[in-house]
């Protein structure tokens, strides 16, 4: 029992740190790291996290975010998730945990990285999982936050923007 709490503290610091070196400050992203961290079998780990029974939330929504942290402004990672199929999972996510914010946001954000990255190829997997519908249905809960609910609209709008505007 106290391993896996050792082991769910390691991952969660992790992943910050995953993201944490994707940036050479605030918004500014550091290829290098992105892409070497990808290299080096990021994303496959980030994935055995999403993929595994009982991931506590905590470590589920930072690896979510340092999905997103490694796709900021990289087309070469962004098509990376796009070939690993992580949209499923991705979209699954919308469905597990429609009532936490937190990984909504990330998700959401994660969609949105993309997008912007890879437009084609998000805008096709996003209408291939269903996203547009499970993100509505997320909209429903009474217990949406401002944020959470800004960056669910972003995410449509931005999917059902015509290419060119």
């Amino acid at each position: 029992m106290q391993a896996a709490a050792v082991d769910d503290e390691l991952h969660v610091h992790g992943c910050a740190l995953t993201s944490t070196l994707c940036y050479d400050y605030p918004r500014a992203p550091h290829e290098e790291n992105q892409g070497e961290m990808v290299q080096s079998g990021a994303l496959e780990a980030i994935r055995t996290l999403l993929l595994a029974e009982r991931t506590p939330s905590a470590t589920y929504t930072r690896a979510i975010k340092a999905i997103g942290d490694l796709c900021y402004k990289n087309v070469g990672n962004a098509e990376i998730v796009l070939k690993m199929n992580l949209f499923p999972l991705l979209a699954h996510g919308l469905d597990e945990h429609a009532k936490n914010a937190d990984v909504l946001n990330a998700i959401a954000a994660v969609f949105f990285v993309v997008l912007v990255a890879h437009p084609h190829g998000a805008k096709c997997g996003i209408l291939q999982c269903g996203v547009l519908e499970r993100a509505l249905h997320c909209m429903q809960s009474c217990d949406l936050l401002v944020s959470t609910a800004y960056h669910i609209l972003r995410l449509l709008e931005a999917t059902l923007r015509e290419d060119g505007t």
